[in-house]
């Protein structure tokens, strides 16, 4: 998601990954900047769309659902015909498995980034 990953840099720190090398920035330092972005960064949800919802977003879907189910079991108790059980409040969706940079991986040279990513287009 190289897209995601720049919109991330420049709304997290101002620039790209490509414009802090050029400062002279070390590529492990900036993989480890792109591996610890805030929450909800752009990457971070292109990757995995539940990234997209805080906490609190998860616990307010959780308590809609409860107070839904809750509603459902007393029209059940009071009516004659079963009402439709309620459907879940919707959540985003899980992305498939992928395996992403960490900061321990990080590269102190071009070379050993473009090797690194040579391998992981071949997989």
């Amino acid at each position: 998601h190289p897209d995601a990953l720049a919109a991330s840099m420049w709304a997290a720190y101002g620039d790209s990954a490509a414009g802090f090398r050029r400062r002279g920035v070390p590529c492990r330092e900036v993989a480890a900047m792109a591996a610890h972005l805030p929450a909800g960064a752009p990457v971070q949800v292109a990757a995995n769309p539940q990234a997209a919802w805080s906490q609190t977003d998860w616990l307010l879907a959780d308590l809609v659902d409860a107070t839904r189910e809750t509603t459902w079991t007393i029209r059940s108790m009071l009516s004659k015909r079963r009402p439709p059980r309620p459907s879940p409040y919707p959540r985003p969706q899980a992305a498939a498995a992928e395996r992403w940079l960490t900061p321990t991986e990080g590269f102190d040279t071009p070379a050993e980034f473009m090797a690194w990513r040579a391998a992981r287009l071949h997989h």
